[in-house]
């Protein structure tokens, strides 16, 4: 059996708070680019994450994984960690949509997510008002993939990672 250190930055156990929440999918193939996205689109090191299939998927719907998932926000990333900000993240030819090929085009797809995520952006504002909800979800282009927030008002903002 191999064992396996890390050494934690100085002062890292002691903090236990953070500002933002990121929930996503647990899909592998976007984790690092998520990552990048978080702590260099929105100047976030630390934060909190919650990754299981579909993301902002599961705020859609009343069902009981969605209260589930809305309380372990509330519970450890609110009451404990402290957050002020939840990240709503989806991907691109995300599995619990059925993938890219359940779409007819690339335009449904992104209708898709961005109607799925304003429905979860509702539901959270409406569960944590004192929060600032921002939500977004990437797209390939070429070799880079494009982060695109949807904004509440016409206007949509993007970055590259």
């Amino acid at each position: 059996e191999q064992n396996f250190s890390y050494c934690m930055p100085e002062g890292h156990m002691e903090q236990h708070h953070c500002t933002t929440v990121v929930v996503g999918c647990i899909d592998f193939r976007f984790r690092e680019a998520n990552d990048a996205f978080i702590e260099k689109g929105l100047g976030e090191k630390n934060f909190d994450t919650l990754n299981f299939p579909g993301g902002g998927k599961n705020f859609v719907t009343a069902t009981t994984e969605r209260e589930s998932f809305a309380r372990a926000i509330e519970k450890v990333c609110v009451g404990l960690h402290e957050v002020k900000r939840i990240v709503l993240l989806n991907h691109w030819d995300c599995g619990a949509y059925g993938g890219s090929k359940h779409f007819h085009d690339t335009t449904e797809e992104e209708a898709t997510h961005r109607a799925d995520l304003e429905s979860g952006r509702e539901f959270l504002q409406g569960r944590f008002p004192d929060l600032e909800i921002v939500v977004a979800y990437n797209k390939p282009n070429g070799d880079l993939l494009e982060y695109h927030f949807v904004e509440e008002a016409a206007e949509e903002g993007e970055l590259a990672a």
